[in-house]
């Protein structure tokens, strides 16, 4: 007899094949009352991330050709300068930026301070904003529905 036949695999009380979603703990997981599915998207969230996207068109038409950073900052504790700088520094010196990006950051753990200078070289196709910027106005600023 094949094992098509017999209704392979053959379960057993010892070899029992089951899925996640059939257990009792995530059975009640799935009816938590604090469960992500549960909760409802408030419409201003909604109507905020629309009229968000109007935004993050225009950055697509500003193009950054050059970026220099030179800048001392420091923090009130010397401790949470430390952990800045231990953040800060992989983007200095792992060289995970392209070579049009330098960053010259020096922590400075005596006092609370930023400052620095900021180079930027950027190309705007300023065509390119007139239908984006109309078409954030109209969701942000016009009949709501």
């Amino acid at each position: 007899m094949s094992g098509l036949q017999a209704g392979w695999p053959r379960r057993s009380r010892w070899c029992r094949v089951r899925n996640w979603d059939q257990s009792p703990r995530a059975r009640r997981r799935k009816n938590h009352p604090r469960g992500a599915a549960n909760q409802e998207i408030s419409p201003f969230a909604v109507r905020l991330v629309a009229r968000c996207q109007g935004c993050l068109e225009i950055f697509h038409h500003i193009h950054v050709s050059e970026l220099s950073v030179d800048a001392d900052y420091g923090l009130n504790d010397p401790a949470e300068t430390g952990q800045l700088s231990g953040l800060l520094m992989p983007l200095q010196y792992a060289h995970l930026l392209p070579r049009r990006v330098s960053l010259n950051l020096r922590p400075d753990f005596t006092q609370s301070c930023l400052k620095g200078t900021l180079t930027a070289g950027i190309h705007v196709t300023v065509a390119a904003f007139f239908i984006p910027i109309m078409r954030f106005g109209w969701r942000a600023f016009g009949p709501v529905r």
